[in-house]
């Protein structure tokens, strides 16, 4: 600082460079810029522009610079130390090859790079070191904080000296702040999937000398010669068998096989269709094992030969037998089996005494559970999310003393709870609990039930303004997500009248941070939500799902809201200053979502500075009678469109309040976008840059009118079964440099886009 006090002068600039997002906060009002990696086309320019002479270049090289740019995954570094050794080789096919082969001996050779590197791994707690080799095994994962732990403590990794939580956390900061860059999300589940820094990975393996080794069992390679204690098998579609040599791997702790990128993105499964007996006879030291989304239809009777088993997880597998023996395995705390075609779980899983975490989820053919389930007094969590034929629970599950969590979401046949559930006492997350008349299922029995993080309570008009109160909910402490859905008439005046006493009396505590009403038939809200003077400032994210109010509460008065998303509220017209509050500017907001609102008309301009600041994301789905949004939302960036909204598409001047930032606009299930559109209300995006257009059903041809996205840089079409051929004015859009199509069966791309060198044209 006494540098900069010195040398600096009025009107200067420093740029502050980490690796750790927590340096922003030392910076305060600074807005941080997140550095990513480079794309495959510019790793492969940069490595050709740092070498000497690159036009001498010759041509059956070519293809290898390309693949050892790839390998270097977008570092600039390893690109600049790739080069270098590049440079002092002869350009030769072999001398190449070996660079590509052995990329692992260029990272070693560079003192400074394993250096930065080194830094990296010293900066971690002594406790977590271990744990961070355990990643090199991750080559690309789609594995959340939890299952991380999960694995972790089974390994005996770590001890859970602190809480269960605490220690998601902070393998969540582990795995975004140090080693890890999001690649992408899946369409389909929005997992997100992860990569490690190539060059974190090259350290761990030199470090681990041998003990964790990441395999590419893809590619057909020669096994190194070691002892080694936890695998990771990379497989793909086409991995039909475990390798043989893995049986010679005696001493092996853990083994996990991990889904390539495709895999991931797609959730397709390997083909590998069962255990051999060998894997059981020889692998006698596993306790971790890890074969999700194959293709195996039985537990092998011999899995009891695995005695040190303490983690299994075969999810996403064709699993309808879970044989008996599987009850043997006296060490086993975690089973996962979510995603098989199970019907039924044996009895004698009631004698598996160390099972801490039993998954069932998505089990859709799962009938029931045996009774047997309610002597793992040792039971912590129990999943059943997904079980569509599930209709009853154990009677005897009020002995899972132990019991934090149980999820029966999307259990349609489930319709009542087991009794004395208040005995529950340790229990922390219960995302649905049924509600009932009959005095032994009511919200009542919840009172005890103190240390509840997360709840959930479906069939809210069985409940009476004496069940609330009893409930007190703001003795709970720990509470902070909380969910409250009704069915039935909401016309009914004694209905309404008795759910908004009901809601009144289920006053949260101050701490609560999600809050979910779902089919509320109340008039009002209560007085904790529509105060003047904002109760909940903890609360961060809200979800106001078909509600009879007759008016927008004042959100924008909650300090520290994220998201919000209002759907289904018929009685409102319009967005107005009743929806900020008194003095309020939705100050925190990012996300805000409007659902299924059939007679709001506009989104009037407010006359109060500095609406919406962080807003970077709005949602309109399904608001035909939506004309115009004139609020000024100059933060706003992305903007996504679903289903009949061609009043914001057609009119001119319908989306002047987010002319000013935004970029990325997706429209998707319009039927009204036809190849004669005019689009006149897109014509002020002046500065947009991606475009999507998805399940358009009726667009033969791109409307006209979009011909004025003048800046556009990346367009992607998807599922628009009728869309037959492309514009030729989308020449004309110089800017463009990214086109994706696909699930576009009778398009037909013009040869004059097919010719333009700066458009990129991915099908798929």
């Amino acid at each position: 600082m006494e540098v900069l006090d010195s040398a600096g002068k009025p009107g200067s600039k420093m740029i502050v460079t980490s690796r750790i997002p927590d340096v922003v906060t030392l910076t305060k009002s600074l807005k941080p810029y997140t550095l990513q990696c480079l794309l495959p086309a510019h790793s492969s320019s940069l490595l050709t522009q740092w070498m000497q002479n690159p036009a001498e270049l010759p041509p059956r090289l070519i293809p290898i610079r390309k693949m050892i740019a790839e390998t270097c995954a977008g570092v600039p570094s390893l690109l600049l130390s790739a080069s270098n050794k590049l440079k002092s080789i002869r350009k030769t096919q072999v001398a190449w090859q070996h660079v590509l082969s052995r990329f692992d001996l260029v990272f070693y050779a560079d003192r400074l790079l394993l250096d930065a590197a080194y830094v990296s791994y010293q900066h971690l707690p002594p406790s977590i070191q271990q744990c961070f080799l355990y990643c090199s095994l991750l080559l690309v994962h789609s594995f959340t904080p939890e299952q991380l732990t999960d694995m972790f403590v089974a390994d005996e990794l770590i001890k859970l000296i602190s809480s269960k939580s605490d220690m998601h956390l902070y393998f969540s900061k582990i795995m975004t702040e140090h080693f890890y860059g999001v690649v992408q999300k899946s369409r389909h589940r929005g997992n997100t999937v992860y990569k490690m820094h190539p060059g974190m990975q090259l350290l761990a393996q030199r470090i681990s000398r041998g003990f964790h080794l990441a395999i590419d069992a893809r590619k057909e390679i020669i096994w190194p010669s070691c002892d080694a204690r936890c695998l990771s098998l990379l497989v793909d579609c086409e991995t039909s068998k475990l390798p043989p040599e893995l049986f010679e791997l005696e001493s092996l702790r853990t083994l996990i096989l991990l889904r390539d990128e495709n895999m991931l993105l797609s959730e397709n499964k390997c083909a590998i269709t069962d255990i051999p007996a060998e894997f059981c006879q020889r692998l006698i030291a596993l306790r971790v094992l890890h074969m999700q989304s194959c293709r195996i239809k039985r537990i092998p009777r011999l899995i009891d030969m695995l005695q040190n088993l303490t983690y299994i997880n075969l999810s996403h597998n064709d699993i309808e037998i879970v044989p008996d023996s599987v009850s043997n395995l006296r060490f086993l705390t975690h089973l996962n089996l979510s995603q098989n075609e199970i019907i039924e779980l044996p009895e004698s899983v009631g004698k598996m005494q160390s099972l801490q975490m039993l998954d069932l989820s998505h089990c859709e053919k799962l009938l029931g559970l045996h009774e047997a389930i309610s002597n793992l007094v040792n039971l912590h969590t129990l999943n059943l999310e997904g079980c569509h034929y599930l209709a009853v629970l154990p009677k005897g599950m009020k002995n899972l003393r132990s019991l934090t969590c149980l999820n029966i979401l999307e259990c349609p046949l489930l319709t009542q709870m087991p009794r004395q559930m208040n005995q529950l006492t340790s229990i922390k997350i219960l995302p649905r609990y049924i509600a009932a008349e009959t005095p032994k299922h009511t919200i009542s029995e919840l009172r005890p039930l103190v240390y509840l993080k997360e709840l959930g309570v479906q069939n809210m008009e069985n409940s009476s303004s004496a069940d609330a109160r009893n409930v007190i909910l703001q003795d709970k402490h720990k509470l902070e997500s909380l969910a409250l859905s009704w069915t039935g008439d909401c016309t009914d005046p004694e209905t309404s009248s008795r759910a908004q006493e009901i809601l009144e009396h289920l006053k949260p505590r101050r701490g609560l941070k999600v809050l979910q009403l779902f089919s509320y038939p109340g008039r009002k809200l209560p007085s904790w939500i529509n105060s003047g003077v904002p109760y909940l400032n903890s609360l961060t994210d809200i979800k106001l799902v078909n509600l009879a109010c007759e008016s927008l509460p004042p959100l924008g008065q909650l300090p520290n809201l994220k998201i919000a998303e209002v759907s289904g509220i018929d009685a409102v017209t319009c967005v107005d200053d009743t929806f900020y509050g008194a003095d309020g500017t939705f100050f925190s907001l990012e996300k805000l979502s409007f659902f299924h609102m059939p007679n709001l008309k506009t989104w009037v301009p407010s006359h109060r500075e500095g609406l919406f600041p962080c807003l970077q994301e709005l949602t309109i789905a399904q608001c035909p009678k939506l004309t115009a949004v004139h609020v000024k939302l100059r933060a706003v960036t992305s903007l996504i469109m679903l289903m009949n909204n061609e009043n914001l598409i057609a009119c001119r001047g319908s989306l002047q309040g987010l002319s000013r930032n935004l970029r990325s606009l997706s429209i998707s299930l319009c039927e009204e976008l036809l190849e004669h559109s005019q689009c006149e209300g897109l014509h002020e995006l002046h500065g947009l840059e991606e475009l999507q257009i998805s399940r358009c059903t009726e667009l033969i041809s791109l409307p006209g009118g979009m011909r004025h996205l003048s800046v556009l840089r990346s367009l992607t079409i998807t599922k628009c079964t009728k869309l037959e051929t492309l514009p030729e004015w989308l020449k004309n859009i110089t800017s463009l440099r990214s086109l994706c199509i696909s699930d576009c069966p009778k398009l037909h791309i013009p040869k004059s886009l097919n010719n333009l060198s700066h458009l990129q044209i991915i099908l798929e």
